[in-house]
């Protein structure tokens, strides 16, 4: 939501920058309203819109920050916040301020209504050419609002209203102004914090004054009229919905009074749009990967040590350690370098086969990094090989119990299944329950550099912790931990760190892994299986 608001209000305050160079000094009323309204509109439209472009590599989709506790394959069903050690939750005041000042806003809004419309019923109402005139006992200054002309009642039968003034106001009648000015104070009851909507309801508001002002000057002379503006020096009275004499009374406006702009000029410029049009849609739409690029399918399988597929039908083995360290061609490498060594020793890795060996112990965390790193440079197929014990059909079946599994056939159809009613092989095509993983303590120089808060972001027993709590521990109280490369589309305001580590205290571990915790036992998932 935070992205589309953003574009959408720098492509308005693009667009009425546009207008406040380029056109808001021609003689091109009508255009200019109908852009201006345009403007507004198409700002919250274009960020709606999907365009297809080519992209070199399609990243997949990841969770930030990974939780260790749940098989990776799983994450999608199963996400939750991560608890932190402050309990007061600031988007709830941020919402409880947006909708007291709305309230306020649109109590206002109908209230500004009801006054004029009080004014009608409260005020005698005289017909003049086809045009209501509201006869006020005020003194105020000519202003209207919807089919309505309000005149000070003295002032109209001393003769103080003038043809010029009434043409300037049936204008603002006949032209049905007052629904431009409604609108834009309706989108800013709920959008009070747009910049963009307020330079648009002033630009509006003046450009209205310009058509009036053209309607009046066919009655009268320009150096006339200038003086009768003059002379009405009684303030602005009228309500912020209705349109008035007055409003921007500047020298901007009297100099527009003279200006006169060429056919040829309003077509070069209302053309010259168009391409301004198209830029904007593609810098502030949502992209796409072109069809034919989704048709390259990513597909990602999971096995049991014993069933992984013959190695001579992959490209690239890749066995990945407990302690985050790689080995693929016979090279050792760190999990922080497999990118580099990807990008030094392939080329070409479209259509890439690969197949990962995860050795007994290694947290999902890398495991999920390193198929990342290889559909990102556009592996097409991984196949994951556990080598844990295999689970036996009943250790599935009870493991699965309470899971909800959606099958989605050839055909699209989807059936809702039982663990009990799926077919044999989509039960054998199931990872097997994890077993828990192997303690591990890190060493005294990985926990002192954890306590840099620029690079590390700690999570101590599942809750989101800073850096200096460190300090009042010992490296001995950790029970287990998971330190894992972040990269930079996964990186958040929050948590902008290179690494994440996820340590759990012995009384820690013991709840989210031991005996009698949730790792191991039955979960209500709902996993989606394709045939």
């Amino acid at each position: 939501m935070m992205s589309y608001l953003l574009n959408s209000g720098i492509c308005l305050l693009i667009l009425l920058l546009i207008y406040r160079l380029f056109l808001q000094k021609e003689s091109m009323y009508q255009f200019n309203r109908f852009f201006l309204l345009f403007s507004i509109v198409v700002s919250f439209l274009i960020p709606l819109i999907t365009v297809e472009v080519t992209i070199e590599k399609a990243v997949s989709a990841i969770l930030d920050p990974i939780n260790p506790k749940l098989p990776i394959e799983y994450q999608n069903y199963q996400t939750t916040d991560t608890p932190t050690q402050s309990d007061f939750d600031w988007r709830f005041l941020g919402w409880g301020i947006y909708f007291f000042v709305s309230g306020i806003l649109l109590y206002r809004f109908f209230r500004n209504i009801k006054l004029i419309l009080e004014k009608v019923k409260n005020n005698e109402i005289v017909d003049y050419n086809g045009y209501k005139l509201v006869l006020v006992q005020e003194d105020v200054l000519p202003f209207s609002f919807l089919t309505y002309i309000f005149l000070s009642k003295a002032a109209f039968q001393n003769g103080k209203i003038t043809e010029s003034i009434l043409q300037h106001e049936s204008t603002h009648v006949r032209e049905w102004h007052s629904l431009d000015n409604i609108f834009i104070e309706f989108l800013l009851v709920f959008m009070w914090f747009h910049p963009g909507l307020y330079w648009s309801r002033s630009a509006i508001k003046l450009n209205h004054e310009f058509i009036a002002d053209e309607a009046a000057l066919r009655v009268t002379t320009v150096h006339s009229y200038k003086l009768l503006l003059v002379s009405m020096i009684l303030p602005n009275q009228s309500p912020v919905l209705a349109s008035n004499l007055k409003f921007s009374f500047t020298k901007r406006r009297l100099d527009m009074m003279n200006k006169k702009t060429m056919l040829s000029t309003k077509l070069i410029k209302a053309v010259a749009l168009i391409p301004v049009l198209a830029v904007l849609i593609f810098v502030f739409s949502e992209k796409v990967p072109a069809q034919d690029q989704i048709t390259n399918k990513q597909t990602l399988n999971y096995h049991s040590g014993i069933q992984k597929p013959d190695e001579g039908s992959v490209d690239l083995i890749v066995t990945i350690f407990p302690d985050g360290n790689l080995k693929t061609n016979g090279k050792e490498i760190r999990l922080e370098s497999f990118d580099e060594y990807l990008s030094q020793n392939f080329k070409e890795i479209n259509n890439l086969k690969v197949l990962l060996e995860v050795n007994t112990g290694t947290p999902m965390g890398y495991v999920s990094d390193i198929q990342k790193i290889l559909f990102e440079r556009g592996a097409t197929h991984i196949d994951v090989s556990v080598a844990e014990q295999v689970a036996n059909d009943s250790d599935k079946a009870e493991f699965y119990k309470n899971s909800t599994f959606i099958v989605v056939g050839i055909d699209g159809n989807k059936t809702k299944k039982t663990y009990k009613e799926l077919t044999e092989k989509q039960k054998s095509d199931l990872r097997p329950p994890m077993g828990k993983p192997e303690k591990k303590s890190p060493n005294k120089a990985a926990f002192d550099k954890w306590k840099d808060s620029k690079t590390y972001a700690i999570w101590i027993d599942g809750v989101s912790v800073k850096n200096d709590k460190l300090a009042q521990m010992l490296a001995s109280e950790i029970a287990f931990y998971n330190e894992s490369f972040v990269h930079l589309n996964a990186r958040s305001e929050r948590f902008p760190q290179e690494y994440q580590v996820h340590a759990y205290t012995h009384p820690g571990y013991e709840a989210a892994y031991g005996e009698n915790s949730d790792y191991l036992k039955n979960r209500n998932w709902t996993i989606t299986i394709k045939d």
